[in-house]
């Protein structure tokens, strides 16, 4: 499953970590282990074009592509990841 695709980036709850790009960048190896990441790279360009260490509360609300969180979670932790 890609991980662009999944509730943990269309939420933009990760984004402020994600988007770090030297503190982020073990959060974001862990992901490669379970998700398929953009162009195969830890260090990807967001698909919703936040900068690397430009997150602030503004560019999160202001994004009109933002998903929406399922009712009790996603549950997809284990059930859609590559393991």
């Amino acid at each position: 499953m890609k991980f662009i695709e999944t509730i943990h980036c269309t939420s933009r709850l990760h984004c402020k970590g994600c988007r770090n790009l030297v503190s982020g960048r073990t959060w974001r190896k862990q992901l490669s282990e379970y998700y398929e990441l953009p162009n195969s790279k830890i260090d990807f360009d967001c698909p919703f074009n936040i900068p690397w260490n430009k997150v602030d509360p503004v560019t999160l609300k202001t994004n009109e592509k933002a998903g929406k969180p399922k009712k009790g979670g996603c549950g997809g932790c284990g059930k859609n990841s590559k393991r």
